[in-house]
């Protein structure tokens, strides 16, 4: 008998600003572990961002849950640069699309 892994997609909404590591894991802590997954992080009302939100989100997302991507949608240039950055730090930048504001 052979198992079937499914592949599984979660969206988290960002709100319009956003700051600390620990609002990061406190927006994050519902996630299950979702190795074979994908998490969307939607930023289009996103006004501002910080670098440790950047970096605990994925640590959170990626390193700790082992999600297969995380998918950034709309973020402002600057917090696309912090989690391109943190990404690059933590070795997992091969899992991080971001696809940026019109």
């Amino acid at each position: 008998m052979s198992a079937t892994r499914v592949h599984q997609s979660y969206v988290v909404e960002q709100p319009r600003l956003v700051g600390s590591r620990a609002s990061a894991a406190e927006r994050l802590a519902r996630l299950p572990r979702i190795e074979v997954g994908t998490v969307y992080l939607r930023c289009e009302h996103m006004e501002a961002a910080s670098q440790s939100f950047a970096d605990e989100t994925v640590a959170q997302v990626l390193c700790s849950r082992d999600t297969r991507r995380l998918v950034v949608i709309a973020p402002t240039p600057r917090f696309a640069r912090h989690l391109q950055g943190a990404s690059l730090r933590r070795g997992v930048a091969d899992r991080l699309e971001v696809t940026l504001r019109l």
